[in-house]
C-alpha cells in the first residue's frame, strides 16, 4: 500500500497459498473512482474491489504508516 520494497526484495508468487488477514472495507457510490484517487495519491494506496466495497489489507501497512494511510483515504473520499 504505502510501503515500498527495499532493494533485496524479490517478489514471490504463491497462488496456491493464502494468508489469514482482516480487511478494511470501504463503501462508496463510485468505487472505481475512489480506487483511482487512492492509487494516484502522493502516498499511493492500492486495494481491490470485491463484494461492492474497496478492500484494503492492513498487513501491508508498516509500523508508523497508519496516520499516512488514514490521511490518504480521508483525502480520497472528499467530494471533488
Amino acid at each position: 500500500m504505502i510501503s515500498q520494497p527495499t532493494a533485496p526484495f524479490q517478489p514471490i508468487s504463491l497462488p496456491e497459498e493464502s494468508l489469514p488477514s482482516r480487511l478494511v472495507a470501504i463503501e462508496s457510490p463510485d468505487l472505481e473512482a475512489l480506487a483511482k484517487r487512492l492509487r494516484t495519491a502522493p502516498n499511493a494506496v492500492v486495494g481491490r474491489i470485491e463484494h461492492h466495497a474497496l478492500l484494503l489489507d492492513p498487513r501491508t501497512v508498516q509500523p508508523g504508516e497508519d496516520d499516512t494511510l488514514v490521511a490518504s483515504v480521508r483525502q480520497a473520499m472528499q467530494p471533488a
